[in-house]
């Protein structure tokens, strides 16, 4: 039932054209990666803006451009790599279940239909977001851990260690959360001794350490890269006064319960109704204040930046519902399913007609456009009237309008230029005024946007 669920939210635009201008960005540096444009540690959007991108590690474009290599450019391509993500975290999921409560795998679809609740987790996996692959890496590492809890393993803290550097790769910073894992696994289990604990910690940020510096000194471009990047993004924005980011520090926490809100309502409605039926309680707490002490790591410290998105919870979710599940469901006698037999199949049937419905649109939504469609559907008709890596002169007052940008450079690999106003084609609004003699040879209609040729 939780994966219908997943597929009546996401199917209807997944492959439609039209992706918030992060996942554009994301997509267009991989494609460019797989067609040999720019390089792993310099990745490159188009070689008139962004020659050279260091907003972001590029772990997770390098792992995307071999979808882009392997299956081509295609619009659908970073919408297939997202959905290998989100089975990657569905399999998290349960391998955590599966250890939290052995023999009733039964009990999932509960976790994952919280999951599909979120809607920021939705939305982020159809838009191509980095925290989709990062949330991935860290879980792994996370998962490593509270399975092999019981006992110090050094081999599972290099591996878990991997992971961290893969998610640090993938997004920076924000993804270091699992280094408090060990602690909090002492805190709430109590199943090794605090030396042990202290010693773990330690070897993990060592053996984190050790193998980040692997890849930065094994290459001037790899250290130069994340140089440029923590200078620019890491120390910029804590230190930044830019009024555009303009939220409040706890803003990031407030979207964390407006997200959580649908499953928080569903497990209180629960709790509510297993204490009318007087259901008996199993001993799961602990393992409820784990999981809600990694998701707080996983939360807490972006309220240090000034800079906050909601997409910016989706790390931290897993860690929430999980816990939200174990509540439920150790509300409950043993044996007893969760939703009586006949409800449980009404809305089982209820979803299926649900799903196939979504499906059938999706079909025949297939390749139609889902978002700024206006915008999207005149950047797609000039494509096709230009030479595939064409540079157009364009009215610098779009040079803050990402969305033209990488739509341009996503469908045929267009750049535009915001320094040299006097090639061939222009591209501006009504309102443009040319020095040089140009005619109009496109104007979309409402959207103000118009591609002039030097007569």
């Amino acid at each position: 039932m939780p994966l219908l669920v997943f597929g009546i939210f996401l199917l209807p635009n997944f492959f439609s054209h039209g992706i918030f201008m992060d996942g554009n960005i994301y997509a267009s540096l991989s494609r460019n990666l797989a067609e040999g444009l720019g390089s792993f540690w310099d990745p490159m959007l188009t070689q008139t803006f962004r020659a050279e991108f260091h907003d972001h590690p590029p772990l997770a474009f390098g792992l995307q451009s071999i979808f882009f290599w392997v299956l081509g450019d295609h619009f659908w391509v970073e919408r297939l790599y997202s959905l290998f993500a989100l089975a990657g975290h569905l399999w998290v999921i349960r391998a955590f279940w599966k250890d939290i409560f052995p023999g009733r795998k039964s009990s999932l679809w509960l976790v994952f239909l919280f999951y599909a609740l979120v809607p920021t987790i939705t939305w982020s996996f159809t838009n191509n977001m980095l925290e989709n692959t990062m949330a991935l890496f860290s879980a792994l590492a996370v998962l490593i851990l509270f399975k092999t809890r019981k006992k110090f393993n050094v081999l599972a803290t290099i591996l878990a260690a991997f992971f961290v550097v893969c998610a640090f790769y993938t997004k920076g910073p924000v993804s270091m959360f699992p280094l408090a894992v060990p602690f909090f696994l002492w805190l709430c289990f109590r199943e090794i001794a605090f030396f042990k604990m202290a010693l773990q910690t330690t070897l993990f940020i060592v053996f984190s350490l050790g193998i980040f510096a692997v890849f930065y000194y094994g290459s001037d471009q790899a250290a130069e890269s994340w140089n440029i990047y923590f200078n620019k993004q890491v120390v910029g924005t804590i230190t930044a006064e830019n009024p555009s980011y303009g939220v409040r520090r706890t803003f990031i926490l407030e979207r964390l319960l407006l997200e959580l809100i649908i499953p928080l309502i569903i497990a209180l409605c629960y709790v509510v109704y297993a204490k009318m039926k007087k259901q008996k309680r199993n001993k799961k707490t602990s393992t409820v204040w784990f999981f809600v002490l990694v998701g707080l790591s996983a939360i807490l410290p972006i309220m240090v930046s000034p800079k906050q998105w909601g997409f910016y919870t989706v790390p931290s979710i897993l860690y929430f519902v999980i816990a939200l599940g174990i509540i439920v469901l150790e509300l409950k006698d043993k044996g007893r399913p969760i939703l009586p037999f006949k409800y449980f199949k009404t809305i089982r049937i209820s979803s299926l007609i649900a799903f196939f419905g979504v499906l059938i649109f999706s079909i025949l939504n297939f390749g139609n456009l889902s978002r700024d469609k206006g915008k999207l559907g005149g950047i797609m008709e000039i494509c096709e009237m230009l030479p595939e890596e064409s540079v157009l002169s364009a009215d610098p007052r779009f040079s803050k309008d990402w969305n033209l940008i990488t739509y341009f450079v996503r469908y045929n690999h267009i750049a535009l230029d915001f320094k040299d106003l006097d090639r061939e084609y222009f591209l501006g609004t009504s309102e443009t005024k040319l020095d040089t003699d140009y005619e109009v040879v496109y104007k979309k209609q409402g959207e103000q946007l118009l591609l002039f040729r030097k007569k």
